[in-house]
């Protein structure tokens, strides 16, 4: 089993983890965390480059660490991502069209970036058409070189350079069922929402509240230092069952309230989908009672990743498996990294590989040349006459690139247009329709003493001197196109000292976009010419 080394960049900590893995899965060596200086790291990028090769060098050493490659994961909100679709393609092609296009996903000046993609899985349009749902990264130029440069410095070899977001998904989405559920990584400035269907992100966000927010408290209540009031959090159970006003509690009230409006959002969108599950992971298993926080607060079963499927732990390490929580990007990040690469050291890969495949080569042709000297020959001419051939197909078919990519360009486009006219829509645009119509059709012994209106939904109060009369305004609203769900809330009969008898009642209706103008059949052309000509 391979051997490697995987460290996660954090600006106040870089949680490491020695490692061997396979496609059976992960074994954990050795796990630990390191306490970063000030000034080190900013936002994922390495700002004293010596200075933390020092600080790392002397932690492998206190800890025994042996292998010679290093995969970093960065935690960086500078990491743009974009998620695009794309015809089904090769991944050599499928890179070669996203590089193309790369300067149409993100608005910077894409030579100072690189760029890498994950297909994230395979759609059907309504069409039947199929597609591939990919993501697409970019991180500075700089940022990502820096990387490479503290390897050097610490004498490793980097293997990949994960985005923080995609390790952890590649490890959560391994853990659950296939039902809809939302994963909760709490971690200690942020936390990330993920909710996955058939085991696949469907969306993920993050929100800006995480185990600080408790700590906080608990030092402002209790008086206490950041470390003690983290040890108390991890011992005593200061986090009730549900918001009771006890100050430490309702700390986590933003929290909770950023994840329900990320279910609401999904679910919005997604009717036929409902969350099943939730998960909590990260830093939260060091928070007692959250998870019974969570339980009570959200309409869905609730419960904390203890175990983690395909992890190990030596036998000589002492670590709990719910403590894999705190290293879950370090586990995720071997089994599909994205790889941030400079074009740098992608070439020189590259060289490394035409180098060796010339030597190997060069050494079947010693062999070889003395026996069929003329045969490569022949057919390197009929190669090379091959190659001519296929550069003139594919010079004559290369405009379909920009066909293409017009093609996908107006579809996002279109799709921008659909959902801002969506948004922008309401019931209430067409209350003059409905005002006009209820003037063409309402009977004339029926007077409307007041009217509220909210997205269509139309309260109406009137009063008319018969029952029948109130049958009929019913009769007339339901016939209205346009118009519906009509019923009578409340009624009353009073009757004046004269004796005249009065009806007052209450109609509720919706109305919609399908709204005409109503003329009430019972006025005849006649009635409707006569009064024209004493107008």
């Amino acid at each position: 089993m391979a051997s490697i080394i995987t460290a996660t960049m954090g600006q106040q900590k870089i949680e490491i983890c020695e490692m061997t893995y396979s496609a059976k899965g992960q074994t954990i060596q050795k796990a630990f965390s390191v306490a970063v200086p000030d000034g080190y790291i900013d936002d994922g990028r390495l700002t004293d480059v010596e200075g933390l090769a020092t600080v790392l060098k002397e932690a492998f050493a206190a800890e025994g660490v042996v292998a010679k490659e290093i995969t970093y994961i960065i935690k960086s909100s500078k990491i743009a991502y974009k998620e695009v679709y794309t015809p089904v393609l090769k991944m050599a092609k499928l890179k070669d069209m996203i590089k193309a296009n790369a300067s149409d996903y993100f608005p910077v000046n894409i030579e100072e970036y690189i760029i890498t993609q994950k297909i994230v899985s395979q759609v059907e349009t309504a069409e039947g058409e199929k597609q591939l749902r990919v993501g697409v990264y970019a991180a500075a130029k700089e940022m990502i070189e820096s990387y490479y440069e503290l390897a050097k410095s610490l004498g490793l070899t980097v293997k990949n350079l994960e985005s923080y977001s995609n390790a952890t998904v590649s490890l959560l989405g391994k853990q659950i069922g296939p039902e809809v559920s939302v994963v909760i990584q709490v971690d200690d400035d942020s936390s990330t929402v993920n909710v996955f269907r058939n085991n696949v992100l469907e969306l993920q966000r993050s929100v800006p509240y995480g185990k600080n927010v408790v700590i906080q408290a608990v030092m402002e209540e209790k008086d206490l230092s950041e470390e003690e009031a983290e040890k108390l959090i991890a011992t005593e159970r200061l986090i009730h069952n549900s918001f009771d006003g006890d100050e430490v509690t309702e700390s986590l009230r933003y929290l909770i309230n950023s994840i329900v409006r990320v279910v609401d959002y999904y679910t919005s969108r997604n009717n036929q989908n409902a969350v099943e599950k939730a998960y909590l992971t990260g830093v939260s298993v060091d928070m007692l009672g959250l998870e019974n926080l969570f339980a009570n607060e959200f309409e869905f079963s609730v419960m904390q990743i203890m175990e983690f499927n395909e992890v190990t732990i030596a036998p000589n390490l002492v670590l709990e498996p719910k403590m894999v929580s705190l290293y879950i990007a370090n586990v995720g990040a071997v089994i599909d990294p994205i790889n941030f690469m400079p074009e740098s050291v992608e070439k020189e890969g590259k060289k490394d590989k035409s180098i060796k495949y010339l030597l190997l080569g060069l050494a079947a042709s010693v062999v070889a040349g003395g026996i069929l000297i003329l045969l490569p020959f022949l057919e390197g001419l009929s190669l090379q006459s091959d190659i001519e051939d296929m550069e003139e197909k594919i010079q004559s078919v290369k405009g379909i690139e920009i066909v293409v990519r017009d093609y996908y360009d107006s579809k996002d486009k279109l799709r921008d247009v659909e959902n801002f006219v969506a948004l922008t829509s309401n019931a209430n645009d067409y209350l003059h329709d409905f005002i006009l119509a209820l003037e063409k059709g309402m009977p004339s012994d029926v007077s409307i003493k007041s009217m509220s209106v909210n997205n269509g939904n139309v309260t109406i109060s009137a009063v008319t001197s018969t029952k029948q009369s109130i049958a009929k305004f019913i009769t007339q609203l339901n016939d209205m196109p346009g118009v519906g769900g009509v019923f009578v809330s409340s009624s009353s009969e009073s009757k004046d000292e004269y004796g005249v008898v009065t009806s007052a009642f209450n109609i509720v209706c919706v109305f919609n976009s399908g709204i005409e103008y109503y003329v009430n059949p019972e006025l005849s052309t006649e009635e409707e010419s006569g009064e024209g000509e004493e107008e």
